[in-house]
């Protein structure tokens, strides 16, 4: 597998303090960020991606994999992003969400994404990429169960998963994780390596009880990672983990050192 971290709460650090941070990791790479305010821009990428990418080498890493919010119906129309993506060298991009109520009623959401779907595959396999659909609370696909429609018949060298046990748990979703990788199998493009608790820290008199939940490190979380690398190895999964320290984001250093200790328990797992 590949370790390659969603560098979300990194913003403050240079190009070079980035790698230099994922180099003592021991990961492979940080993801390909394109949003506003990150290394890489929607405006500017096309250009700033090589030299992103040189400074990755430069310090032994390297970058495959891009998370974006490119919208999928647009990609369907012109694939020229997935197209700059591929010849930098990206073998995998997560695209745009589609929210809840991007198809007016929610009973249209299925027959909606599934045609984007139909439209990215094919737009990623023009551009020589594999497009891949994040599950996320919130949005749709949610689950696996959702996710499987939306991919089924299409071929999974253009289009693919991610899964996410810690958007299961924090938001929406959670299903049986031997059901979710049995049911996606060879669609399975990247796993989500993030996690959360729950804990009661609010009031018993509010409508939740006072139970809240909380992003935690995958040592820490509910998700059980154990059964997770399971049947990940039957499948013969061998794509990319996507490690996303979205806890202790107010300070960093604390936030690194469970971020390496993730890195530690994960490898750990694998071997």
């Amino acid at each position: 597998m590949k370790y390659y971290v969603f560098a979300k709460f990194f913003q403050h650090l240079s190009v070079d303090e980035l790698m230099a941070y994922c180099a003592e990791a021991k990961i492979d790479g940080p993801t390909a960020v394109i949003r506003e305010g990150y290394w890489l821009e929607p405006d500017s990428y096309a250009k700033a991606l090589p030299e992103f990418i040189a400074a990755a080498k430069k310090a032994g890493l390297e970058v495959r994999f891009a998370d974006t919010s490119f919208p999928m119906g647009e990609l369907a129309k012109d694939h020229t992003p997935l197209k700059i993506l591929a010849d930098s060298g990206i073998t995998d991009v997560r695209l745009g969400y589609v929210k809840k109520g991007d198809a007016g009623h929610v009973r249209n959401l299925f027959v909606h994404s599934r045609r984007l779907a139909e439209g990215v595959a094919v737009a990623a396999e023009k551009a020589g990429i594999r497009a891949v659909i994040q599950v996320h609370g919130g949005c749709y696909p949610h689950n696996a169960s959702t996710a499987w429609p939306l991919v089924e018949d299409l071929n999974p060298k253009f289009i693919g998963v991610m899964i996410d046990p810690g958007n299961n748990f924090m938001q929406e979703g959670f299903e049986q994780f031997d059901y979710q990788i049995q049911l996606l199998g060879e669609y399975i493009a990247a796993v989500g390596a993030k996690d959360s608790m729950t804990e009661r820290s609010g009031s018993a008199d509010s409508p939740t009880k006072g139970w809240e939940r909380k992003w935690a490190p995958v040592f820490e979380g509910l998700a059980n990672w154990e059964q997770v690398y399971a049947e990940l190895n039957k499948i013969g999964f061998s794509g990319s983990m996507i490690l996303m320290p979205f806890y202790d984001t107010d300070d960093f250093p604390l936030m690194f050192d469970k971020f390496k200790r993730e890195v530690e328990y994960l490898k750990g797992l694998e071997e």
